[in-house]
């Protein structure tokens, strides 16, 4: 299934969505954008509102303190650098969307737990 993403509600998203590429003419969505975006899938929450967003941040912590890797990027030379967003940048992004299915923080918390428990079968 495919990730599927609008941002036409997101408040000036046409200068606060997309940035300037390194080719001339052509805009690249931001990072912080890009990062919410794949976010959705993680944490399980389909769009950004003005009621969910202390949930966004809420599951956005608990998923630093267990060190996902969702907070890497890697370089051309395969060197990672931790990425996280900020409360105000949860809160810019207000009107985000995805087709990603929204699950209950309950719910959430268990499949979170459930894959740290896999993990250290493994160790």
């Amino acid at each position: 299934m495919s990730l599927d993403w609008g941002i036409e509600r997101v408040k000036d998203y046409k200068n606060r969505c997309w940035v300037p590429a390194e080719k001339k003419g052509r805009v690249k969505l931001a990072d912080d954008t890009d990062f919410l975006i794949w976010a959705t899938m993680v944490v399980d929450l389909g769009s950004i509102t003005k009621t969910n967003w202390p949930e966004w941040a809420f599951r956005l912590e608990v998923l630093k303190h267990c060190r996902f890797p969702l907070s890497h990027y890697y370089d051309d030379d395969g060197c990672s650098t931790e990425y996280w967003v900020t409360v105000q940048q949860i809160k810019d992004h207000i009107g985000m969307g995805t087709n990603v299915t929204t699950l209950p923080r309950g719910k959430w918390l268990r499949k979170i737990l459930k894959k740290i428990e896999n993990l250290s079968e493994h160790l």
